[in-house]
């Protein structure tokens, strides 16, 4: 197992803040954050989860969904362990609900990552399955190989990364994104106990603006995010 310290973060004494995601956990001593892929290892934030793969294939880019980049190429897919949101209808909770520390999982390198979708024939690399955003180091490593390598990165996100967060991924060369939002601001309130998504709908404009293709999917889920406010929000 490989950590990697986290690019994002501030010391307080022993404590540490994450600035990850919007949640901005702040951890004492050897606690881990919510989403279970950071901890605080002797008052420095590390990434325990860095390279800890759950699922890697080659995938048509439209199943991400994004049907309007690059159709009807292919991108190589991957997903770590854990997520920073709590969806009780994920589609993937054999993945995102198990974190680093609680499961034996193979460890790639993210030259190996480029390497495998290079050899499929694939035109790109795509993050997914499990929220991208709390493997930030990893992503950065592997768009980056990406890129020189003449490859499109992608990630399929609930976009709740901090600006900074965001900045990053786009100077690590992300080209394009598939936000699934979730609901509206109650929804983010009862099932993610995120009071004001505002800053997720930024994250979203700050993509666009800054040259990141942006589609967006809504999962519409029975008495959970299907009353008429949240679909007109």
């Amino acid at each position: 197992m490989k950590y990697k310290e986290a690019l994002l973060y501030r010391r307080y004494d022993n404590r540490v803040r994450c600035f990850t995601c919007i949640r901005r956990c702040i951890l004492r001593e050897k606690a881990s954050g919510f989403c279970g892929n950071y901890m605080n290892i002797g008052g420095r934030l590390y990434n325990i989860g860095y390279g800890l793969i759950s699922a890697h294939e080659s995938r048509p880019i439209e199943i991400k969904p994004l049907f309007h980049f690059h159709p009807g190429s292919t991108a190589y897919t991957f997903s770590g362990w854990g997520c920073n949101f709590l969806c009780i209808w994920c589609q993937n909770y054999s993945l995102s609900k198990v974190k680093p520390l609680e499961i034996v999982s193979n460890y790639i390198p993210p030259e190996n990552m480029v390497r495998y979708a290079l050899l499929k024939g694939d035109d790109g690399l795509c993050a997914s399955f499990n929220e991208p955003t709390i493997h930030l180091e990893y992503l950065v490593d592997v768009f980056r190989i990406g890129r020189s390598k003449g490859l499109y990165n992608v990630m399929v996100t609930n976009a709740s990364y901090t600006r900074e967060a965001l900045e990053t991924l786009i100077e690590a060369g992300l080209d394009a994104v598939s936000v699934d939002i979730k609901g509206c601001p109650k929804s983010y309130r009862r099932f993610q106990g995120i009071a004001n998504p505002i800053e997720i709908l930024e994250n979203m404009r700050y993509a666009k603006e800054n040259g990141v293709h942006l589609e967006t999917v809504f999962l519409i889920v029975p008495k959970a995010n299907d009353g008429l406010d949240c679909i007109k929000w």
